[in-house]
């Protein structure tokens, strides 16, 4: 009795298994080999490099280098405590670092893993001679924005930051995305456009594993245009280096053409560590009471001084062109009231070009 019964309970279980196959590969036949061929295809992205800045005589004031960076692909491994403890000795890093990474970066079998970004050259040339032990690890060779003057023309070139939601409401129309670098401020933002370059792809057929069978497809990623501006890094080092220890503006300009040969605010920063994210570094310069990212030459609001002496000569004279010939004469102050308003020099009788000339107060007081 009971053999009959277990016979039974198998030929129905059996019964059930045909019946689950025959729906799976029959009646939904086409709609799961449709859904597979959908996935069949992966795409790698390849970062592009950005446009180079150049000053007026041709010096380079904003570079791109490459950036080494470490990767796993996950499908290579077999044995990933180990491996992780290889690395950890030979790049210096803590396990548990290089555990959290990987697991933070992971998004597939075939896509490399980051676990460490932005090494040194000595570290990348260890890992090279010990490449035939470390089965499944290769070098990544990003782009990466480097400023070789440091501070200098900091707020005039600006930095690069990750994306905002801001700013990627008003960009995503040109392609951009929550992971790009953009320029904040200066060139940097001005011309993003043209400096951030077209990335590139790599297209990979995957097996219903997720494993790399062949690369389908690969566009290069398009370097971005080069930009020249009119300013002269060696004046520019000048003006910064008098600059230091003050809070102010310093802008030079050729009076005949129009363009900018120096721009200084100070206090400055280096808009290096933006790239190296160096979180102690921007955490003090949006701490700072300075406002070191502020640039005091664009944005600042100053008393305009003696420049005013220009409106109000101009003003008099669209009201009476006569006043041109007019003469006062400066004692070197002028009492008016209870306050006695001085000049910086005693001029003697003098006309309104005179006055212009020699910046006089006591004139434009009159």
């Amino acid at each position: 009795m009971r053999y009959k019964q277990v016979v039974i309970a198998f030929r129905a279980l059996f019964i059930i298994l045909i019946l689950g196959l025959f729906y799976t590969q029959v009646i939904k036949g086409d709609y799961y080999y449709n859904l597979s061929k959908k996935n069949i295809i992966r795409v790698v992205s390849l970062e592009a490099a950005r446009g180079r800045i150049f000053d007026r005589n041709g010096t380079v004031i904003a570079d791109t280098i490459p950036s080494f960076d470490v990767c796993i692909i996950p499908q290579e491994v077999k044995h990933k405590i180990r491996l992780f403890k290889k690395l950890s000795k030979l790049l210096r890093v803590p396990v548990k670092e290089i555990k959290e990474n990987y697991k933070k970066e992971y998004l597939n079998p075939f896509t490399p893993v980051k676990i460490c970004k932005k090494l040194d050259k000595d570290r990348i040339i260890v890992l090279e001679e010990n490449k035939l032990q470390l089965q499944g690890v290769i070098i990544d060779i990003q782009p990466q924005r480097f400023y070789p003057f440091e501070r200098t023309a900091s707020h005039l070139l600006g930095y690069l930051g990750q994306i905002d939601i801001s700013r990627i409401t008003k960009l995503k129309p040109y392609g951009y995305k929550l992971s790009d670098l953009v320029g904040y401020s200066g060139v940097e933002e001005r011309y993003d456009l043209f400096l951030r370059g077209e990335k590139g792809g790599e297209q990979i057929e995957v097996d219903n594993r997720g494993q790399r069978v062949r690369t389908v497809g690969y566009k290069p990623s398009k370097a971005g245009q080069d930009i020249q501006v009119t300013i002269d890094i060696r004046i520019q080092k000048i003006v910064d280096k008098f600059m230091k220890g003050n809070k102010g503006a310093v802008v030079i300009m050729d009076a005949y053409s129009g363009e900018i040969i120096s721009l200084s605010s100070y206090p400055d920063y280096d808009p290096n560590d933006f790239i190296k994210r160096k979180d102690d570094s921007i955490r003090n310069l949006l701490q700072d009471k300075g406002s070191p990212l502020f640039n005091r030459a664009i944005s600042g609001q100053f008393p305009p001084g003696s420049v005013f002496k220009l409106v109000t000569a101009i003003a008099a004279l669209e009201k009476r062109p006569s006043l041109n010939y007019k003469e006062f004469v400066c004692e070197g102050s002028m009492k008016i009231g209870n306050r006695n308003y001085r000049c910086s020099s005693r001029h003697g009788r003098e006309n309104l070009r005179e006055a212009v000339v020699h910046s006089c107060n006591i004139y434009f007081y009159n």
